[in-house]
Order: structure tokens, then sequence, then C-alpha cells
């Protein structure tokens, strides 16, 4: 299963995608994707695909495909936290890897993490609607600022 983007998406970051001079606007659908993302890890949130979703992306495009890993592992130590796996209980870590993982895959995941991921984007574009009352992004100058400061909450709540 490649990535998967809730076509919602595309409509809710329109704003952001119009601009074509560089770095004024998302050029890559794996912009929102990565956005959403974070947003989804960060809060924790999932949300459910649909039973057969239309799938975009194949793989880490452009300048992701170097911090490919890392998203992977941003993405394993949330579902580590969620599934209570301690860094020291290395059975546990191991096979939470080892279900999650496919190092012979393109993006490094195995179709069960690729799914979990999946849905973290999903839930993250939920928690990027519901924070912003459903008001579209206007300009990447403006929404950015509030996205960092919002994941720098979510992550390091009061």
């Amino acid at each position: 299963m490649p990535f998967y983007l809730r076509p919602e998406a595309h409509d809710w970051f329109s704003n952001l995608q119009k601009s074509k001079k560089p770095g004024r606007g998302f050029t890559l659908d794996f912009d929102m994707y990565y956005t959403c993302l974070i947003a989804g890890i960060a809060a924790g949130k999932r949300a459910k695909l649909p039973d057969d979703p239309k799938l975009d992306l194949s793989d880490f495009p452009g300048e992701y495909r170097q911090n490919g890993k890392l998203i992977v592992a941003m993405f394993l130590a949330r579902e580590c936290k969620v599934r209570g796996v301690r860094l020291d209980d290395r059975k546990r870590l191991h096979d939470t890897i080892r279900d999650l993982v496919s190092p012979d895959s393109s993006p490094w995941l195995s179709p069960a993490g690729m799914r979990l991921m999946n849905e973290y984007a999903a839930g993250g574009l939920d928690v990027l609607i519901d924070s912003s009352r459903g008001q579209k992004p206007q300009h990447l100058e403006a929404f950015l600022p509030k996205f960092l400061a919002q994941i720098d909450q979510l992550l390091n709540p009061s």
C-alpha cells in the first residue's frame, strides 16, 4: 500500500498550492501528506481509511527521500509509545519493528506499517481542520508559524 492522502486535503490546502514561487507554497502532494502526518503523530490521532483508498503516492519524493528513514523513525517512536513498548524491552521492540518495517520496500514499511502511517496522516488532517475551525489556510507564511506552535503544544502540553 502506497502513501494515501485523503481527497479533502487537496481542497483544504488549495490556497497553499497556488503559489508557484519557490518557498511560497506546497509544490508536492507529499508536502500536504507530511504536514498531516506530523500533526497526526504529534496528536497521537489516527483516522480510519476507506476500504479501497485512492492511492496517490508510492515513495518518498524529491527531498523527502533523503529524510525518509527519519520520517519512518518518528512514526515508529509514536507507535512504540502507543503500544507501550519500552526501548529496554528488546523482544517487544524487535517484534514491533518487524511488524511495521520492511527494509526491502521503497518506503521501508510493511503493509501494516504503511496502513498505520496513512491513518496518522488521515487523523492529522482532522487535527488541522479542527484546530482551525474549518478555516482553510490562506498563505504559507501565516500557516507555518501556527502549525509549528500547534505541534509544539501537542508535544509539550503545559
